[in-house]
């Protein structure tokens, strides 16, 4: 099941079949409060999976020209500040959803997916929040227990953080598949960015405990110099959002 896009292939057959690209990631974290889960993670699978830490890159080794692309990622990621667009999501049973999202560093995010879902997935930067507005419901997880954590905060850098699968690189784009350090700790994510005319998210691959990827594109990019912080308000966002 792969793909070319940006002059490389992308997919579960390019990864270690014993990665199972796996599991994006998952031993789930506990929500916080304890509701009924929906049954596609919105935004893909993999806002509850661990990403941790560690104390350097033992064991990996890069080409120059991998190590320039993966440093590529962490400046991009380190320049960012503020970042809205829109996304296009493709869950594993082929069902699209679109939507608009906004980015605060350190850690606050917000996706408002268009009717008829109904679906917001926030993070405060502490706790991130999946809210279904037709069931009223919503589950809550650490941010720290998501891969996406690594990527949004203060200081990125993967090699230090995170276990680098794998780095494509051409010179249209920049793919690099990560996992958590923890050698017992299943899940994959894989971040996609452009380069021409500079270095530009183009998107991410999550996959579930099955291997079953989901895929999301971003367009329509801009970095404002502020956004609203009420955006990143879990409680006061539901309560509001519920009544619409």
């Amino acid at each position: 099941m792969a793909y070319t896009r940006y002059g490389f292939l992308v997919g579960i057959e390019r990864l270690p079949v014993a990665l199972c690209l796996a599991s994006m990631m998952m031993f789930l974290a506990a929500p916080v409060h304890a509701q009924k889960k929906p049954a596609t993670n919105p935004v893909g699978a993999g806002w509850d999976s661990k990403v941790k830490a560690g104390d350097g890159a033992a064991g990996q080794a890069f080409t120059d020209e991998q190590t320039a692309a993966i440093k590529a990622v962490n400046a991009y990621f380190n320049a960012l500040q503020n970042l809205k667009g829109r996304f296009e999501q493709l869950d594993p049973d082929k069902k699209k959803t679109k939507g608009k999202f906004f980015v605060n560093k350190p850690g606050k995010f917000r996706f408002d997916y268009a009717r008829p879902s109904r679906k917001i997935v926030v993070s405060d930067g502490r706790f991130l929040a999946i809210q279904d507005l037709d069931l009223r419901s919503e589950d809550v997880y650490e941010l720290d227990n998501t891969p996406f954590r690594i990527l949004l905060r203060s200081d990125v850098d993967l090699i230090r953080d995170a276990r680098i699968i794998q780095v494509e690189h051409s010179p249209e784009a920049i793919s690099v598949t990560l996992s958590d350090k923890d050698p017992d700790a299943a899940g994959h994510l894989t971040v996609i960015l452009t380069r021409q005319p500079e270095a530009t998210l183009a998107g991410w691959i999550t996959y579930d405990a099955q291997g079953l990827q989901t895929k999301v594109d971003v367009s329509e990019l801009t970095k404002p110099e502020k956004l609203d912080s009420s955006l990143f308000k879990r409680k006061d966002l539901f309560k509001d959002a519920v009544r619409q």
